[in-house]
């Protein structure tokens, strides 16, 4: 090992007399070594300083890294070599990385749980703490939780921290749609509203016509239609949220159904949905009557 090393260093101080080859603190030893002993010492410390204080400035390529310790070490690298490093410009990983010191070779970084580095894990002009394991050099930084699934609202733990997933399961399953003039309607047959227009869809639950098929959950509808008629005497409609019924059936289910005047309107309801539940708006007029416009969102809660 070089000499002015605090790694050759011993935790008991009658083993230091001669355990640095550039310090002599031997029993009985000659005057005039003293002040150098004294002044290596120092340099030891100063050369230990910058190593943990990031003044070193990594290079070489981003998946293949590159540092000098200003020791000048030779192999083996010691056991517990701790050191923070600035990582140099334009060297963010892109894939598994490699740090070689003083020329020894290249040795895999791994992160505290052994796996290789995913790409972004060092960034570039940013500091970095590693610690040689005696195999490997080991990242130390903060482990980040594994992101959930869309949709999974599953809070136990996970191997590296809290898994939360309530908030990607509500933004997953948001949507809203607007329709343009609708086919008019006459007589009494219900019609499927189409929302062909798409505000917003996270998640991709629309099926880009007429119906929204959320993730299981308790699901919150909400439609404003602008409603139109071409019977001189007016006409009465009814607007209802189906659920897993074909467009103009009357042998399924609806959500919520209310008899209102003609004009503009907002209709709300709230439902638990299975996963495979599907929500369409669908109107009926007295007489002949038409969507001129109008808006359907829904959101899990």
């Amino acid at each position: 090992m070089p000499g002015e090393n605090i790694q050759d260093w011993s935790t008991a101080a009658a083993n230091n007399g001669t355990a640095d080859s550039a310090i002599n603190w031997a029993e009985g030893q000659p005057r005039n070594t003293v002040n150098n002993s004294a002044r290596s010492m120092m340099a030891a410390i100063a050369k230990d300083r910058n190593l943990q204080n990031s003044s070193i400035v990594t290079g070489g390529s981003a998946n293949a890294q590159t540092f000098f310790s200003g020791l000048n070490y030779t192999a083996p690298i010691p056991t517990g070599l701790r050191v923070l490093l600035k990582i140099g410009p334009s060297l963010t990983n892109t894939a598994a990385v490699t740090l070689e010191m003083d020329g020894l070779g290249p040795v895999a970084i791994k992160d505290q749980l052994g796996a290789d580095l995913a790409a972004g894990a060092i960034v570039a002009d940013t500091r970095v703490e590693f610690i040689y394991s005696g195999t490997n050099w080991i990242l130390l930084a903060t482990l980040t939780a594994p992101t959930a699934p869309v949709g999974d609202r599953d809070t136990s733990i996970a191997n590296t921290a809290w898994v939360g997933a309530e908030v990607p399961a509500i933004l997953a399953a948001r949507a809203m749609f607007r329709a343009t003039a609708n086919t008019q309607s006459t007589g009494t047959t219900p019609y499927t509203v189409v929302f062909s227009s798409e505000v917003i869809d996270i998640g991709g639950f629309f099926n880009g016509a007429e119906s929204w098929t959320p993730p299981a959950g308790r699901v919150l509808l909400s439609t404003s239609l602008t409603l139109s008629t071409t019977d001189p005497s007016g006409c009465i409609v009814s607007i209802s949220f189906w659920k897993n019924v074909a467009p103009a059936g009357l042998d399924g289910s609806f959500v919520l159904g209310a008899t209102i005047g003609l004009g503009g309107t907002t209709h709300t309801a709230m439902d638990v949905a299975d996963g495979t539940s599907t929500y369409r708006v669908v109107v009926t007029f007295d007489r002949g009557g038409a969507v001129t416009s109008g808006m359907f969102s829904g959101m899990l809660m």
